[in-house]
């Protein structure tokens, strides 16, 4: 097939005008959706001190109920 293409250099100019052509139109998509994607990421907040510090009283109040389950407050002695 290369032999064939080499006596007709129309033929090959063609199919190389063709190929760039088809690689240039992937590019240019592909540059398309890489724009219209960032765009699209989800931005992501800080939590606030208040949130923070209501997920740390919640973590320390499950381990307290769990440290209870295991060891009564009655036979620890404490208040």
């Amino acid at each position: 097939m290369t032999v064939g293409l080499m006596k007709n250099p129309h033929i090959l100019n063609k199919v190389l005008g063709g190929a760039i052509a088809i690689l240039v139109t992937l590019l240019l998509w592909l540059a398309y959706q890489f724009i219209h994607l960032a765009g699209n990421f989800v931005k992501v907040d800080y939590p606030s001190p208040i949130v923070v510090q209501v997920r740390n009283m919640s973590e320390l109040t499950t381990a307290m109920f769990q440290m209870e389950a295991v060891v009564p407050v009655s036979e620890k002695g404490g208040p």
